[in-house]
């Protein structure tokens, strides 16, 4: 194996269940996913499988990032508009960003999902909020996205979106990526995430978009959020909706509320709430903001789950 170089500069990687990871080789595109790496002793070790020398490899990364580095986009400050942030459910999930929704199953979170796209569509107010929008206070109807990967159309999502008051002419289901004239498969956000940018550019008052669960749509077992945490940032920003990812920790995990939360998307996402059951054994359930770039004192939701 070949000493360690920066495995994130390369493209198309791949990670295994084994622990091994593979990429496309910088060197020749005809070598296609030859870049084995694996971790070793002594740290992270690489490999090419067609017999690239790591001298090549590194020099054709090297040249590879003075390509990327050659311009950079930039403004002056002052040619900025300045502006307040909008709020799509004000003091919980902003428009024109990212807003993680995480929590253990079971807690209701493709619930409140559906609950948000029936307030959106349905034109209904916001619970617990003051202001325009407060509770009591119907808003004009606009237009929701969804992706949900473990909720069937039509015994789960029109259900709920209708018993909540919801417009199912004005919700949008992505249900697949089509590959070809008539070839259709599953959505992996990592290649797909221009198509629905551009999809939800045209949409006229998109303000909502919902990822349920965002881990479904990361091409597989081995999907890191990371490098989805800009292009999602993009399409929030680009169709100045609401992009909510709902988030469930694996089994097993035991982590902070902050960490259920991780996949790689904290880092873009403005306001990232948890989920929970609030312990009591009454049913009742919270949902908290537990990290917000936009405000400060955020306060919590106590929300009960009824037939």
């Amino acid at each position: 194996m070949t000493p360690t170089f920066f495995f994130g500069q390369l493209k198309g990687v791949q990670h295994h269940p084994n622990g091994s990871s593979t990429a496309l080789c910088p060197v020749r595109s005809e070598h296609g996913r030859s870049i084995i790496a694996g971790v070793l002793q002594g740290g992270l070790k690489f490999q090419c499988s067609a017999g690239c020398s790591v001298a090549e490899i590194e020099d054709a990364l090297a040249r590879a990032d003075q390509v990327r580095s050659n311009e950079l986009a930039f403004d002056r400050l002052d040619s900025v508009s300045v502006g307040a942030v909008r709020w799509l459910w004000p003091g919980q999930v902003p428009l024109g960003k990212v807003t993680m929704l995480a929590g253990e199953g079971g807690v209701g979170k493709s619930l409140i999902a559906v609950d948000m796209a029936a307030r959106v569509t349905g034109g209904q107010a916001w619970p617990g909020a003051a202001g325009e929008a407060g509770d009591g206070q119907r808003v004009k109807p606009g237009w929701a996205m969804m992706l949900a990967a473990e909720d069937d159309m039509a015994d789960m999502i029109r259900p709920r979106l209708e018993a909540a008051g919801g417009d199912a002419a004005r919700l949008i289901v992505v249900q697949a990526a089509k590959l070809g004239p008539e070839v259709e498969g599953p959505l992996d956000l990592r290649r797909d995430l221009p198509a629905l940018t551009k999809l939800g550019s045209k949409v006229v008052d998109l303000r909502l978009i919902v990822i349920d669960p965002i881990t479904a749509y990361l091409g597989g077992p081995g999907g890191d959020g990371v490098t989805l945490a800009r292009p999602l940032a993009r399409l929030a920003r680009t169709t100045g909706a609401a992009v909510l990812c709902v988030h469930r920790p694996s089994r097993g995990e035991r982590l902070s509320p902050l960490g259920r939360a991780s996949g790689g998307f904290t880092g873009s996402a403005r306001q990232v709430l948890a989920a929970a059951s609030d312990g009591g054994g009454t049913g009742r359930r919270v949902m908290v903001a537990v990290k917000s770039n936009l405000l400060s004192g955020v306060s919590g939701l106590a929300y009960r789950v009824e037939s």
